[in-house]
């Protein structure tokens, strides 16, 4: 808000005040807060509206381009993880640690079903070896790496949406500007 304060020699300064510590609530249902309450003209309400929209659909856009960046770079590093584990540590015997996975996994379930496993935690060692580690951690990163890329999938139908927005928003501001010069 502006402030003029009367110096010396018949000077008057305007100074601007910060009144975010006085009216923490500046606009309140398109009220402008000070002295007094000052309602908008329904133009100027228009308008503030509008800029309002085009503020929210730039942060949404913004938030979903910051989303997209991270599920690339988290989404590569999950697949890197997955072929490093895969290249490091089998060579050439994928098929026969696999299936062996498998058969590991499938006596750990039927013992499980079967209720003859008292505690998974301390049992676990017994069924599981250091090859099915191997096997279950380029599992969980490359579902995690297909999830991440599910988030860029969704990202483009955001995408079309945010544009569909804008083109609407701008159709807005052109209608708003004609409206404008009839009133005038």
């Amino acid at each position: 808000m502006k402030k003029k304060i009367k110096k010396s020699k018949n000077i008057i300064e305007s100074v601007y005040e910060d009144v975010s510590d006085i009216y923490p609530d500046l606009f309140v249902s398109d009220k402008v807060v000070g002295y007094g309450a000052i309602e908008l003209d329904p133009v100027d309400l228009n308008d503030t509206r509008i800029a309002k929209l085009e503020s929210e659909m730039k942060n949404i856009n913004y938030r979903s381009e910051a989303w997209m960046l991270e599920s690339v770079f988290l989404g590569g590093l999950a697949f890197s993880g997955f072929l490093t584990v895969a290249s490091a540590n089998f060579l050439g015997k994928e098929p026969e640690v696999f299936s062996e996975f498998l058969r590991h996994f499938k006596i750990y379930y039927e013992k499980c079903f079967q209720n003859e496993i008292t505690s998974w935690v301390t049992q676990i060692g017994n069924h599981f070896f250091r090859n099915d580690l191997y096997i279950l951690i380029m599992l969980l990163c490359l579902l995690s790496s297909v999830f991440f890329l599910l988030v860029l999938v969704l990202r483009f139908r955001l995408n079309s949406l945010t544009l569909s927005m804008d083109h609407l928003i701008r159709i807005l501001n052109i209608f708003n500007q004609k409206k404008m010069s009839f009133l005038i």
